[in-house]
């Protein structure tokens, strides 16, 4: 995960950010025109953020023992298809950034984790007590012929089949805890996907890699990196009311070989698994194997309820090899120890008002963090977000890391979005 890089900024100032996105988004108005094969649309979103963090002693990551987060963010969206056989995407995003000092506490800033090239995002402003930020987040077009699709440009790109931890979902992957999914952040690629049959499919993905740049709004160079551009090949296919899906491929350094199944047992269980074992091209280290098991139960009430285990390979199995841990992974790591599990519960109260909770362990150090979430729904265009996460475990001691949520913040958190 990229470093995030968010500065000071006086209350007044963020205030007037937010609002400057909402008036911006506001003003590009809802557009969509059909006819025959023919298809354009334009849209834009706001959301507007506000969190507070009460934070562990841990000098590492926090200055102070409270912090505040303040942001605003307006995208612009044009979609659109031309004769049955071309069609495009189009996504662009500014946001503008509040933070009194620490850099965690907010799934908001999680989107500046996607590698791809700095060349297509920018820096509006950056001072100690601001940021501002540009990107283009999608840009690609699709050729369409029979049941071939050719995707070229800037994309998102999902492999998983699972909800929690997507071990098999190489790039720009979303975080557990990452309750807003509606956009997932694009990755420069081209994508062959072919219809081998009614229920078949096989998919070949080419995904350019770069090379971290601090200096970079986006945290990455603008040139590509040959030795970290993926080659992904993945074919599915349905039987027995199953999916079976088999990969393999080079992703950055490594050599990668797995698959994912997902089905419903006895009409009434939903599984669903995926992995891969990995090996580095430079045969330094030891190969390691990433797995996730997921059940999942729908009730007619609208409650469903999830647990998983997740086995990540590469993390340590000691709390005392986190710190070599971090160090030999850096950036690339969102998960530092070697055995998660999550449960989690959604249930829709009203048709305006549903909740989710997700409680994520770390089967290591014994260390947990519960977040719960309420969305209202304010209008057919708009909703209100609540959020509430609380993490338990041992505390930091000094500068030596105890446990993983022990050193995470107590937050709480307030967001409106609104879609024209």
């Amino acid at each position: 995960m990229t470093p995030q890089k968010i500065r000071k900024l006086p209350a007044p100032l963020a205030l007037a950010g937010i609002m400057f996105f909402i008036a911006s988004s506001s003003a590009a108005a809802f557009y969509e025109s059909s006819q025959e094969e023919d298809y354009l649309s334009l849209r834009a979103s706001i959301r507007a953020l506000g969190v507070v963090t009460q934070n562990p002693d841990f000098l590492l990551l926090y200055k102070e023992k409270n912090d505040t987060l303040a942001g605003g963010m307006g995208r612009l969206e044009l979609a659109g298809s031309w004769g049955g056989w071309i069609s495009m995407e189009f996504n662009v995003y500014a946001l503008a950034l509040y933070n009194s000092g620490s850099d965690r506490g907010s799934s908001f800033v999680k989107l500046q984790s996607a590698e791809r090239s700095g060349a297509l995002e920018k820096g509006l402003f950056e001072s100690s007590d601001s940021i501002g930020e540009a990107a283009l987040d999608w840009a690609n077009l699709t050729f369409t012929l029979g049941k071939t699709d050719l995707t070229i440009g800037r994309q998102p790109v999902n492999l998983a089949s699972t909800m929690y931890f997507t071990p098999n979902d190489f790039f720009a992957p979303f975080a557990a805890d990452v309750f807003y999914r509606v956009y997932k952040a694009g990755v420069d690629a081209a994508r062959l996907e072919v219809g081998l049959g009614s229920l078949t499919q096989l998919t070949l993905l080419a995904v350019a890699g770069y090379g971290v740049d601090a200096g970079t709004a986006s945290g990455f160079d603008a040139d590509m990196d040959e030795e970290r551009t993926s080659y992904v090949a993945r074919i599915s296919t349905v039987a027995f009311d199953y999916e079976f899906v088999a990969l393999a491929g080079k992703v950055r350094r490594r050599l990668v070989a797995g698959g994912s199944f997902q089905g419903t047992l006895f009409n009434w269980l939903g599984l669903r698994m995926e992995g891969h074992w990995a090996e580095l091209l430079d045969g330094m280290k030891k190969g390691r194997f990433e797995g996730t098991l997921e059940l999942e139960r729908r009730f007619p009430s609208s409650l469903d309820l999830r647990l998983a285990v997740f086995h990540h390979g590469g993390g340590a199995g000691k709390t005392e090899q986190y710190a070599d841990y971090l160090l030999a992974e850096g950036a690339e790591t969102t998960y530092i120890a070697r055995w998660y599990a999550g449960a989690g519960a959604s249930y829709e109260f009203t048709p305006l008002w549903s909740a989710t909770a997700l409680a994520l362990m770390n089967l290591v150090d014994r260390s947990y963090a519960i977040s719960v979430n309420g969305v209202y729904s304010l209008s057919n265009e708009g909703e209100l977000f609540i959020g509430l996460s609380l993490p338990a475990g041992d505390k930091p001691e000094g500068l030596i890391l105890k446990s993983e949520y022990g050193a995470s913040p107590i937050s709480a958190s307030a967001e409106i979005r609104y879609y024209f």
